[in-house]
């Protein structure tokens, strides 16, 4: 494992870059990574604009993808890891990191967090959230990343998600419309019929039945047009 020394050698010989340096966000045996301008919620399949004065929102029980402020570069003798901070696993109720970044490695990266709290928790722009510490292998890593930079193929598949169900929920609002207006083609329907009938009943009833009995009548279909919108909707 490479101490803050360690690292300063190994950015000054090119074995290590880091974008967006920050000397505070060293340490004695990592750098500290923060809060990038992007985010994926799966809990809402939505991408995440993150920026100043927008802080992320992580939703209760929520899982979040945030690609990292920094991008990091690694030559092939250089790996790492990437750990959570215990002031947001311990103190805010988030999840564990742990995951690695191959020799070769060139990009931003994408990290996970889970909200484990009935309540949600915000972090800010540019807040620092994982630490990567780094490694030197004994010999150089001769297979290659295999992985685009900045993990654009993890990107490109969760907004493919995010833009399905966008698509979902248009159709299911789509198909929502239609059924409310099926129903208020029927209840006018259904109220002009009624209505038809009671002006039928009105006509007919004093010569076929007693007028007791048919004033009976016409309050019952007069009551039925009322509280036909409430039954359609039972």
């Amino acid at each position: 494992m490479l101490g803050d020394e360690d690292i300063r050698a190994r950015i000054s010989s090119q074995d290590i870059a880091i974008s967006n340096f920050e000397e505070e966000s060293l340490t004695p045996v990592g750098y500290d990574l923060r809060i990038g301008e992007k985010g994926f919620s799966w809990k809402k399949l939505q991408e995440l604009i993150i920026g100043k004065g927008n802080p992320l929102r992580i939703e209760p029980h929520d899982t979040v993808v945030i690609e990292t402020y920094e991008s990091v570069r690694l030559s092939k003798n250089i790996g790492g890891t990437l750990h959570a901070m215990a002031t947001l696993t311990l103190r805010r109720g988030l999840s564990h990191v742990s995951t690695t970044v191959d020799p070769g490695w060139t990009g931003k990266l994408l990290i996970a967090l889970h909200n484990n709290l009935d309540t949600p928790v915000e972090l800010n722009f540019k807040d620092i959230f994982c630490t990567i510490c780094f490694y030197q292998l004994l010999s150089e890593a001769r297979k290659d990343v295999g992985r685009p930079p900045n993990r654009k193929d993890i990107w490109d598949e969760l907004l493919d998600k995010a833009r399905d169900e966008r698509d979902r929920l248009e159709k299911d609002r789509r198909r929502e419309d239609e059924k409310q207006k099926r129903q208020k083609v029927f209840l006018a329907s259904s109220r002009v019929g009624l209505f038809l009938l009671i002006l039928a009943v009105g006509l007919i009833s004093p010569y076929v039945i007693e007028p007791p009995q048919a004033a009976i009548l016409m309050a019952a279909l007069t009551a039925a047009v009322v509280l036909l919108p409430d039954v359609l909707k039972s």
